[in-house]
């Protein structure tokens, strides 16, 4: 696996003379290739991923955000939500109901 300052040495080798707006359309993308662990697992999910994992809107993913169903992460720069791929997987596992009295 490439470490993150090759990336970057073969991504600005590749976009010199391009746009800045292409460069960072370029650097977000690969920003988001490189949240992946050491064993080649995903740790993080985008919002999009998120969301079609569970088959949700992207209204009802906030929702469970903001009722502490499941947690959001950022980078220290950048406004992008990423969520845990095991908090989101947890939300899918069945679990006994309790029995509701009348």
């Amino acid at each position: 696996m490439l470490c993150d300052k090759t990336i970057i040495k073969k991504v600005y080798s590749l976009t010199s003379g391009v746009t800045t707006s292409i460069m960072l359309s370029v650097y977000r993308y690969l920003a988001r290739r490189v949240l992946v662990n050491m064993q080649g697992e995903k740790e993080f999910m985008t919002t999009e991923e998120a969301r079609e994992h569970l088959n949700v809107s992207a209204r009802t993913l906030e929702r469970y955000a903001r009722d502490g169903l499941l947690k959001k992460y950022r980078r220290k720069v950048g406004r992008e939500v990423f969520y845990k791929r095991a908090e989101v997987e947890d939300l899918l596992r069945i679990q006994p109901v309790e029995d509701v009295k009348d």
